[in-house]
């Protein structure tokens, strides 16, 4: 499906939709644009072309009515059926016609005053076939102008030939010199054609698009048309007494015609599928080869390029989840110009992320430039865009854009085509996005192990150092006290060594989801106070203690509890001067008992803060060596979460930091064993 961008969006968009197009016009420019976003001046050059044409072949007709009504018919539905059913899109713009050759042939054997009514009867029965199969988007202001442009050609065509052969072709047959008449007749049908198309172009967008959208891509193939055309319009009229007539002699070079109008489409479509599937091939290939992110980008820029031409290209990473979107663009060369990030829900890029379906941007007349959030600053904006969604399973990573400075270069084939390169991209991506976590995972491993190695080695080499003191005070009776004071630091090493393997032990249950509480009634300030001291006694550090008057008992697990507040000291203790004293408050707010643990060293940077939680995550200070394995704050918030509480962190830089802790008084859980999820 394709997503219209919506229409209260900063700059009003509008989109084609495979299931119900909208009503407006494509001209020769293949522009699909609603009637009233149309200039005045294109409304009113159209409408005219119309009456003009209509007030010229009406007293003409009245004059000179056609001499058998049949013939006009046959070629009428000729034309029509050609032109419906027959007719080649070469490339966005490009037509190829087989029609021309039997409006030349009725033009030799009726005059072209009869050949206007005829083109002007099949062109609406054109209109009318296409709106009838949902193949058009066609206005009946357009239809008219269409019709109206073929009739002013016709009769322009005929008088020029009137003129210069002094013959009434303008309403009688060509019996002498078809093949000079239908030629010269032909290259000014094609002149006022042109001249039209172009008027039109130049009052609906004026000649900077018009000319290079114009021309090569639509004359040109409208000129091949009537080359081919004249050949064969010049064989039926001269074939056709030998074979039976004009109907016999059409009917037989249409079937021709068509079957060739055939081979030229297959061959179109297959040229541009096999050019489509060597691009998904290649891209395939060559990006599944890699797991660098932008080695892949690069790829799929410049092989797109090759089947999609484009202006302006993008990848955008981000899910529907995340917060931002980052935005990498890229040259012709898969080279990176830039990146840019914009916040989730602005733009077309982040609708058609969190929608998941392709978005079809089309620059009305009246905008001046396209949503800046998706063009890249600086350069020329760009009038149509597609972003397709890069989906992996049933998640959105990002998404593709291509942009062009021209409007409407984009059609279905274009959508399928660049949302089967998203959905392969999509897999890159996951892959390389794998490997990456995989990289990831694997260095925090070797961090974790180093971390733990060194942790672990410190006191182990303590322990045996001071083990060999205790047993040489031990065998020599004058070192009684050397050897006391020895085995107290080895007791104290191993309590070191205990409380680390602990944390791990914590920590790799949480990460199992079989961390467990037993809740019942705890008196908080009995352990805070119960804490302090002996961090006091041992650190030798001023801790002031305020435990507010009848607190009430909460419903908690007294050992991990035990464990918050004493992780919470322990870091003030760590991350602050010896000299400098550490507040404790401990009070009720409503239905919460509240925390606070304040210290006076030098702060956290708040860019740091949200790390502070994250496993192994440690605060360096500068020119001390800090112990620890950056487990106690990742596991002193688990426990406050399994509580049902929060805790947050309010620090300045050189002021010191406080952590706040609040727990509710009462557990819907209490008296339940509580496993971690």
């Amino acid at each position: 499906m394709i997503q219209s961008a919506e229409p209260d969006a900063p700059a009003a968009p509008f989109a084609t939709t495979m299931g119900t197009p909208n009503i407006g016009e494509m001209t020769a420019l293949g522009r699909r644009t609603p009637s009233a976003q149309l200039p005045r001046a294109a409304v009113a050059v159209r409408w005219g072309i119309a009456v003009a044409a209509l007030a010229t072949l009406l007293p003409l007709l009245l004059l000179h009515p056609p001499d058998h009504p049949g013939w006009l018919l046959l070629f009428a539905f000729l034309v029509a059926s050609a032109d419906s059913f027959f007719l080649v899109r070469v490339s966005p713009g490009s037509y190829f016609s087989i029609s021309s050759a039997f409006l030349f042939v009725y033009f030799l054997i009726a005059g072209a005053t009869a050949a206007a009514a005829m083109a002007a009867l099949a062109q609406f029965t054109v209109w009318v076939v296409q709106r009838i199969r949902r193949n058009s988007v066609q206005t009946f202001m357009f239809a008219a102008f269409n019709a109206g442009q073929h009739v002013l050609s016709c009769l322009a065509g005929g008088v020029v030939t009137m003129l210069i052969f002094q013959s009434p072709v303008l309403y009688r047959p060509v019996v002498h010199g078809p093949i000079p008449r239908v030629t010269v007749f032909a290259l000014f049908y094609l002149l006022s054609s042109s001249a039209l198309t172009y008027m039109a172009a130049y009052a609906r967008t004026g000649m900077a698009e018009g000319r290079p959208r114009i021309w090569p891509a639509n004359t040109l193939w409208v000129t091949i048309s009537f080359l081919i055309g004249i050949p064969f319009a010049i064989a039926i009229r001269l074939l056709a007494p030998a074979i039976g007539g004009y109907a016999i002699a059409s009917t037989f070079t249409f079937g021709l015609l068509a079957g060739a109008a055939v081979i030229l489409r297959l061959n179109t479509s297959l040229k541009s599928g096999n050019n489509e599937l060597k691009a998904i091939n290649s891209i395939g290939t060559l990006i599944n080869a890699s797991l660098n992110l932008p080695e892949i980008f690069g790829i799929i820029a410049r092989e797109t390029r090759k089947v999609l031409l484009w202006d302006g290209f993008f990848i955008a990473l981000g899910g529907s989840k995340t917060q931002s979107i980052e935005m990498i663009f890229l040259s012709e060369t898969g080279t990176e110009l830039t990146r840019r990030s914009i916040p989730q829900g602005a733009g077309l890029t982040s609708k058609a992320i969190s929608s998941g379906e392709l978005i079809h941007y089309e620059q009305n007349e009246r905008e001046r430039e396209i949503v800046s959030d998706d063009s890249f600053r600086g350069r020329r904006r760009p009038k149509s865009l597609v972003i397709a969604p890069m989906k992996f399973a049933d998640e959105v990573l990002g998404a593709i854009c291509v942009q062009s400075y021209e409007s409407d270069v984009y059609g279905r084939a274009h959508f399928r085509l660049l949302q089967t390169i998203a959905g392969q991209a999509a897999i890159a991506v996951r892959n390389a996005q794998l490997f990456e976590s995989e990289r990831a995972a694997q260095k925090e491993r070797d961090n974790f192990l180093s971390l733990v190695t060194h942790e672990i080695k410190n006191p182990l080499t303590s322990i045996r150092g001071y083990a060999t003191l205790a047993r040489e005070g031990l065998l020599k009776d004058d070192s009684q006290s050397a050897a006391a004071d020895a085995i107290a630091v080895i007791q104290e090493e191993s309590a070191r060594i205990l409380r680390l393997t602990e944390d791990l032990l914590d920590a790799s249950k949480m990460s199992a989801g079989r961390f467990s509480m037993f809740l019942r009634q705890v008196d908080l300030g009995a352990i805070v106070t119960q804490v302090a001291r002996r961090y006091q006694a041992t650190a030798q550090r001023s801790i002031d203690v305020q435990v507010g008057e009848l607190l009430p008992n909460l419903d908690g697990d007294p050992v991990r509890l035990n464990q918050v507040v004493e992780n919470l000291i322990s870091n003030a203790v760590k991350y602050s001067p010896e000299s400098s004293p550490i507040s404790i408050g401990l009070r009720q707010s409503e239905s919460r008992i509240v925390l606070n643990v304040t210290d006076q060293g030098n702060g956290i940077a708040p860019d740091k803060i949200p790390l502070i939680f994250e496993r192994y995550y440690r605060l360096e200070e500068e020119g001390q060596d800090v112990k620890g394995t950056g487990l106690g704050l990742f596991i002193t918030r688990e426990i406050v979460r399994m509580h049902g509480g929060e805790i947050t962190v309010n620090s300045e830089t050189g002021k010191g930091t406080t952590f706040v802790v609040e727990l509710p008084i009462r557990s819907q859980r209490a008296e339940e064993n509580v496993t971690i999820k």
